[in-house]
């Protein structure tokens, strides 16, 4: 019988941080940049519909100006779309004994929701963001802002405690846990850091688009470390660490790398 709760096994060896680190940070740097591409086509979707045009450049989309009504609706879309995506996204990974698809999935489903977390922290102490933009325009009061900005601290957390319900799966000792979050966490954020850096000098972006196309993505999996909050309050189910190989996360993220510099050096008009 699984219990509740477990402290960390002694008997047991660890397994080596590397083994657990690689693979499930490049299967998280990989599905955070799948997610924010998508979360960007969202936007685009909507202003396609609007107006006729958009261009998806980047971590970023330009349309024509609009009526603020309209802006509103295309603001909120973007983080509507994803936490809806991550529920997705996390129901299909429980169905799926292990492999780098449930990792992809799992994180693919963590960053979604999250996205919605943090816009809604974002909001609350700066006119920054999706929601800033919606709130704004909607003329949402500072104390429903502030709020709803404490509902997003709360969510994040929430979305750790998911993370360590999948941690906990595989592994129980505490050097295996912070591998899996707060080390996972440095390495995918640090890849996130250089690709969208990377992508943003590449295509020539002023110091604006610059600090919006990369404060995102390095922010998007702030959650993880977190997770080293709830590792010893979730299930420890014994089960066999498995996200594929390093061989198949790298192609992973490789693929993803090469989706986020064709969209920032090239972009990718729709109508017009």
């Amino acid at each position: 019988m699984t219990p509740d709760r477990a402290e960390a096994p002694t008997a047991q060896p660890t397994r080596p941080t590397r083994a657990i680190l690689l693979p499930f940070a490049l299967v998280a740097a990989a599905a955070t940049m799948v997610h924010i591409q998508l979360h960007e086509y969202s936007h685009a979707a909507v202003a396609l519909a609007q107006v006729g045009e958009a261009e998806v450049r980047g971590a970023v989309v330009f349309s024509p100006d609009k009526p603020d009504a309209q802006e509103a609706v295309e603001a909120i879309t973007g983080p509507v779309f994803s936490v809806v995506s991550g529920v997705v996204a996390l129901a299909l990974a429980r169905g799926l004994h292990g492999g780098y698809l449930r990792a992809f999935l799992t994180w693919f489903g963590l960053v979604g929701i999250q996205n919605l977390w943090g816009y809604l922290m974002i909001a609350m102490i700066a006119p920054l963001g999706d929601t800033a933009v919606a709130f704004g325009i909607w003329g949402v009061p500072t104390a429903v802002q502030v709020a709803l900005g404490l509902v997003g601290v709360a969510g994040m957390l929430g979305n750790s405690y998911l993370l360590a319900r999948e941690i906990t799966r595989s592994l129980s000792a505490p050097s295996e846990v912070l591998a899996a979050s707060v080390l996972t966490w440095l390495l995918a954020t640090g890849i996130l850091a250089v690709v969208y850096t990377a992508a943003a000098l590449g295509a020539g972006a002023d110091p604006e688009y610059l600090v919006i196309t990369v404060v995102g993505p390095a922010t998007a999996l702030v959650f993880a470390p977190m997770a080293t909050f709830f590792w010893t309050r979730t299930p420890h189910r014994r089960m066999p660490w498995d996200v594929g190989s390093v061989r198949t996360a790298a192609i992973l993220l490789a693929l993803a790398v090469a989706l986020v510099l064709v969209h920032a050096l090239t972009g990718v008009r729709l109508g017009g």
